[in-house]
């Protein structure tokens, strides 16, 4: 017995609205389930169970053409009974008993049956099944929606006019939803009220009403008074070169923002900022200016806010310092005839200086250095006395060098503490780091007029001029690296090795040899801009077995086209006996590579490639071959590599002044040469050479705790000489031992010059060498003194029991600061003007 509802005619409404009668057709309900093994998951209204499956059966031939092959049919039903207990039921089904209702249990043939457009997905969320209700309420239609193949429908159980209603509806919602959908709306018009012909801008007309009710209706009174801030403070600031530069703060100044997080308060710049001002402001008491507006909760905080805006400006300005060269003259014998003596002019041993380029002959004849020659000449006119016993800087009238003085060591270190202690006092590391050493080499001098003989007083009017006016050129010279004789470099390791109880050797193993260090310095262009200079520095270090492995390295930019790191303080302590042991004190700032500059360079793996390689030829760094490559490395100068540009090696040994004069400071003797590389010939080949560093361990730690300084932080030091330079002692390795103690002021400066004359005698050859005794100071309980008051205490000459000879009578009474700029006349003054 064939199913009635199978083969009952149906009327179709398309999507047109037009009605068409078809043929028998397969029904897609099974009678005893409502879900087959091919399915797809669709919405069901009014139900409780909200999920049915619609039989999607892909062997039906709906063509009217041929009928639809046989099929297996299921068992006929027995009755309505059989068919209600298949029917799923709900309570509105049963309390409803019309003859629409009844129709939709018994199973009966739709009415009508309404088509969506092709592709149209009419279950797509869960907001489609209240859109089936409300069109089922609004019509008193049945509503069972289907799914034949592609094609999604609706059945709709009523008389004509209700499903007439009920088709309308659903053609106004899918032509909605899909217009909506093509714009890319959110929102949909109802359906009764559907106009095609109404735009979207009416909803968000409607939205930005909402949102003007909702912010601009009356406030709550308590609201407001728990979002005011309690403090606010302007800072007057005027606009600076560096506020408008992007590169250093930013579009939007975001290089505040630590400062803003840290206070918890509001930062903002502005051009017409009201500032409190009761004699020149209007008549509330306000004046326009420009500056920073300040606002936050906590009162201590926006103080410290204030206070590191205020460092700003020295903590970028101090990158930008450029030191000039400044020009001391070591002690010369006593008594000295200015006109028995006379400066002679010498070319340079090796005027190829490391570090600088030169690119003519005519550079490189003007790279001379100093010697101090004995003339014939009338002794009448030798220095007097007077003259020769200043020892202080405010008692020179003539000007800032006065070489005839007995008391030029004391002087020296008056000038060393003026010019150093106010340059430290400028130094601020943010985004970079500070290295300052003491070396011993050759001063060349590269501009010089062209005579080659010239007087003590000639000289010295030239060192006062380039003194006072950075922008002279009386004098410009390079501390160069090297000795500037061969013949002394060449037994400069065994000096030193042999140097007995002056120099105690760092790595120095009992019955055991010993090793250098090797240090690999490349420059390559750098990945980020190319008119920089990436810098790679490693150390290896011997690990007892034979094998040098990698200690140590870090990656440096330079800025521009340097071959060096920016220099921030440049004295120069010029010896005109011996022009190879002049003394450079010079401060280096350079930046580091950052965790976060490498991962935003893709290519950084290469670099990491380049250091992996690097390696170590141990017969070579043990042997003392000069001209032999101590590295092997992967050199790929091609495309998609790193480009080098230079190498230089390395080899370094480290000594420690342990006790007596100059005690605490270690010293660096280290070998360097720039060989070719292997696959380029644009490198010169150079001959090793032999340098001479000396430095206090007190310097690194200071300036590393200030590698990382945040914005506007101020430097963790005082510009003092306790701090930088302590004196020789048995307890004393660092500047928190001095804290506290009680010493001559000047002796911290004259134990760093005892430390160099200690090595510069190993040098010359001076296998005992014999420096002054140093008198050391009684230990002195520590005192409780606030951050701000940590100064070392000075003895008066009064308390000096014990009269002073020899090299110690530089130092009684001598006084550093602070000094009477009143009393300065010359040059003097002029250098005052500049640093203090």
């Amino acid at each position: 017995m064939q199913n009635k509802s199978m083969v009952e005619p149906l009327t179709t409404m398309t999507g047109r609205g037009r009605e068409e009668c078809k043929g028998p057709r397969p029904c897609n309900w099974s009678a005893d389930q409502f879900h087959t093994a091919s399915s797809r998951t669709i919405l069901v209204p009014n139900t409780h169970v909200t999920r049915l499956r619609a039989n999607i059966n892909n062997n039906v031939n709906l063509s009217f053409a041929t009928p639809p092959p046989p099929q297996t049919m299921a068992p006929p039903r027995a009755g309505p009974p059989l068919a209600r207990k298949a029917t799923i039921k709900t309570q509105e089904v049963e309390e409803d008993d019309t003859l629409v209702h009844k129709a939709f249990r018994e199973q009966k043939a739709p009415d009508v049956t309404f088509r969506f457009p092709h592709g149209f997905d009419a279950f797509k969320t869960a907001w489609d099944a209240e859109k089936f209700d409300a069109i089922s309420k609004a019509s008193g239609c049945k509503l069972t929606p289907e799914a034949v193949g592609d094609t999604m429908g609706v059945k709709l159980y009523g008389n004509r006019s209700q499903c007439a209603d009920a088709a309308s509806q659903l053609r106004a919602w899918s032509f909605a939803r899909d217009k909506a959908v093509r714009k890319k709306t959110f929102g949909l018009p109802n359906v009764h009220s559907y106009n095609p012909t109404k735009d979207d801008s009416t909803l968000r007309k409607a939205a930005t009403i909402d949102r003007g009710k909702k912010f601009l209706g009356d406030p709550d009174a308590m609201a407001l008074e728990g979002k005011k801030f309690k403090y606010a403070i302007t800072l007057e600031y005027k606009l600076c070169e560096w506020m408008v530069d992007d590169k250093i703060l930013g579009v939007y100044m975001e290089a505040l923002d630590p400062i803003r997080i840290e206070s918890q308060c509001h930062i903002v710049y502005m051009n017409k900022l009201p500032i409190p001002d009761t004699e020149n402001g209007d008549k509330n008491g306000f004046r326009l200016g420009e500056g920073f507006f300040l606002c936050g909760n906590d009162r201590q905080l926006i103080d410290l806010a204030v206070q590191r805006l205020m460092n700003v400006d020295m903590q970028i300005n101090a990158r930008k310092i450029d030191a000039p060269q400044l020009f001391l003259v070591k002690p010369l014998t006593l008594p000295l005839n200015r006109n028995a003596h006379a400066i002679e002019r010498k070319k340079y041993l090796r005027p190829q200086l490391f570090g600088h380029k030169v690119y003519s002959d005519i550079d490189e004849k003007n790279f001379q250095s100093m010697h101090l020659r004995d003339v014939s000449g009338n002794r009448s006119d030798s220095i007097s006395i007077q003259k020769a016993n200043v020892r202080s800087i405010k008692d020179l009238d003539t000007g800032a060098i006065l070489m005839g003085s007995r008391h030029t060591t004391s002087l020296n270190i008056q000038y060393i503490d003026m010019w150093l202690t106010a340059m430290l006092e400028r130094l601020h590391c943010w985004k970079g780091y500070l290295e300052m050493r003491v070396s011993v080499g050759t001063c060349a001098f590269k501009t010089f007029p062209t005579a080659q003989r010239y007087s003590l007083d000639e000289f010295e009017h030239m060192v006062e001029e380039r003194n006072s006016d950075a922008a002279s050129n009386g004098l410009e010279a390079y501390m160069t690296t090297e000795l500037g004789d061969c013949q002394t470099e060449s037994a400069l390791l065994e000096r030193f090795l042999g140097s007995g109880h002056n120099l105690i050797s760092q790595d120095h193993v009992p019955d055991c040899a010993v090793f250098p260090k090797c240090t690999a310095i490349f420059n390559m262009k750098s990945p980020w801009n190319p008119a920089d200079i990436l810098r790679l520095r490693a150390v290896f270090k011997e690990n007892g077995f034979g094998e040098f492995l990698l200690a140590n390295h870090h990656w440096e930019v330079l800025e521009g086209d340097k071959d060096d790191a920016k220099q921030m303080i440049d004295i120069k302590l010029v010896d005109l006996k011996h022009s190879h042991t002049s003394n450079g004190i010079s401060v280096v700032a350079g930046t580091f590579v950052t965790e976060a500059q490498k991962a935003k360079f893709p290519g950084w793996s290469l670099y990491d490639r380049f250091l992996k390689k690097i390696s170590v030829i141990s017969e070579n760094a043990k042997s003392n071959v000069k001209d032999g490559l101590l590295f092997d490395f992967e050199e790929s100068n091609g495309r998609g590599g790193v480009h080098l540009l230079s190498l230089e090696q390395r080899k370094s040994y480290f000594f420690e002044i342990a006790k007596g004069p100059g005690g605490g400071y270690h010293v660096e003797l280290f070998s360097f040469q720039m060989p070719g590389l292997r696959n380029n010939t644009l490198f010169p080949q150079n001959e090793q050479r032999w340098g001479v560093q000396l430095w206090h361990p007190s310097w690194d730690t200071l300036f590393y705790d200030q590698q990382h300084l945040k914005i506007g932080m101020r430097a963790n030091w005082e510009p003092a000489e306790w701090q930088f330079f302590p004196p020789a002692g048995k307890h004393i390795h660092d500047w928190q031992d001095v804290e506290g103690t009680e010493f001559e002021v000047g002796s911290g400066y004259r134990n760093m010059l005892d430390a160099v004359n200690v090595v510069e005698k190993i040098i010359l050859g001076d296998v005992t060498p014999d420096p002054p005794v140093a008198t050391e100071q009684p230990e002195t309980e520590k005192k409780t003194r606030q951050p701000k008051q940590r100064r070392h205490v000075a003895r008066s000459i009064a308390e000096t029991r014990a009269i002073p000879t020899g090299n110690m009578f530089d130092l009684v009474g001598l006084e550093i600061a602070p000094v009477d700029r009143s009393t300065l006349t010359g040059a003097a003054l002029d250098l005052a003007d500049v640093f203090m």
